[in-house]
C-alpha cells in the first residue's frame, strides 16, 4: 500500500512522540521522527521498484500466461513470488 508524504510524516511525528512519552530513546524527537521516516519512505520507494518489476513480467508474459487471467490476480502472484525472492516484507 502506497503512502503520500503527508501521511509517513502523521505516521512518524506520532511515532517519535510515542518514544520520547516512553523514554524508550536516549535520541531526540527530531532524530527519531527522521530515522522513522526515512525508513518509511526507503520502503515505500522498495515496494514501487518491486510492483514496476512485477508489472514488467507480467506485460512480457502476458502471451504466455494465456487469454482469460485476472490480471489483478496474477499481478499479486508474481508481487508476492518477487518479494520472496529478494526476502521484501509486503
Amino acid at each position: 500500500m502506497a503512502l503520500r508524504k503527508v501521511h509517513i510524516e502523521k505516521i512518524a511525528k506520532k511515532l517519535a512522540a510515542q518514544f520520547k512519552a516512553s523514554n524508550a530513546t536516549l535520541a531526540s524527537e527530531d532524530a527519531v521522527f527522521g530515522r522513522i521516516a526515512s525508513l518509511l519512505t526507503s520502503n515505500m520507494e522498495a515496494e514501487r521498484a518491486l510492483e514496476d518489476e512485477a508489472h514488467k513480467l507480467l506485460d512480457k508474459n502476458r502471451r504466455t500466461i494465456g487469454g482469460d487471467i485476472d490480471e489483478q490476480k496474477a499481478f499479486m502472484m508474481i508481487k508476492k513470488q518477487l518479494a520472496k525472492q529478494k526476502n521484501f516484507t509486503l
